[in-house]
């Protein structure tokens, strides 16, 4: 039986990643039809009055990560809707772990 490598993180490298994550929160949706980022992207940024720094990225098979430059925005977003997608229920997780289900 193999052992899984160890990966050794810079301290800083760390520090930044929990910070993104902090301003951060995945979502997935439950649905059959394909769901691109850009798409989604596009959609969320206009209905969200397009918060700064606002990114969407593809993490797994149809869960994403939805970034944001500041906590607040994120938090905003988290507290409001819209939580469907071309009729696709979106739960989510927000970076600290906290279940969220809006629909």
């Amino acid at each position: 039986m193999d052992t899984p490598p160890i990966i050794v993180y810079d301290e800083e490298d760390a520090r930044e990643g929990l910070e993104t994550c902090s301003r951060s929160f995945i979502g997935y949706f439950i649905t059959e039809k394909p769901i691109h980022a850009n798409s989604l992207q596009s959609a969320l940024a206009g209905i969200w009055c397009n918060p700064k720094g606002f990114k969407v990225e593809e993490v797994m098979e149809m869960k994403f990560q939805f970034l944001f430059d500041e906590a607040k925005d994120a938090d905003r977003v988290l507290r409001g809707s819209p939580w469907t997608f071309r009729n696709a229920w979106h739960p989510c997780k927000d970076g600290r772990g906290v279940k969220m289900w809006r629909v």
